[in-house]
């Protein structure tokens, strides 16, 4: 899986460096994962705080859009997470952007049994330049897929807040 989200990362970066402008980076700072388990009409919630560090591109496609895949790794309480969000950067001012689309999440560690590793979720967030460099960015992930894949009608559900401070290499 490690193999595949890598892959599809230099894919991206393969093919939209052919015909648009191409930003490279990195990218630092914390995250918040909110969990939340719904079985038998019961419902408990957890919240814990960790970092990410990663790398990102940033393609144009027009004046005011850019796609900005990035790879993150993430740490939450002891669990290794690796956060593919491709967002859509929508330049809405001068310095200040919105950013939306999937995201893809894959736990590193081995899951019980009738979990999943993987999930997909839908992200939003906003973005402001501090310059053609430096920059910060807030998103929030919620997970659309069900981890939980067991019997039981039970769900089991990671949203994302994710804050980080990013440098683009010119």
């Amino acid at each position: 899986m490690k193999n595949l989200i890598l892959t599809v990362f230099v894919a991206f970066a393969a093919i939209f460096s052919l015909n648009a402008q191409t930003m490279f980076g990195a990218k630092a700072g914390f995250v918040s994962a909110n969990s939340k388990v719904e079985a038998d009409g019961l419902s408990m919630t957890n919240s814990e705080s960790g970092f990410a560090v990663g790398l990102f591109a940033e393609f144009e496609l027009s004046e005011t859009i850019d796609l900005a895949p990035e790879l993150l790794y993430t740490s939450v309480d002891e669990t290794s997470i690796l956060q593919l969000p491709i967002m859509a950067k929508f330049n809405i001012g001068e310095n200040f952007n919105i950013l939306a689309g999937p995201q893809i999440t894959y736990i590193l560690e081995e899951q019980i049994d009738d979990f999943t590793n993987f999930s997909i979720g839908l992200g939003a967030g906003v973005a402001y330049d501090f310059s053609d460099n430096l920059f910060i960015d807030a998103k929030y992930t919620l997970q659309l897929t069900n981890t939980y894949t067991g019997s039981a009608d039970a769900t089991a559900k990671i949203h994302f807040l994710n804050i980080g401070l990013g440098y683009r290499f010119n």
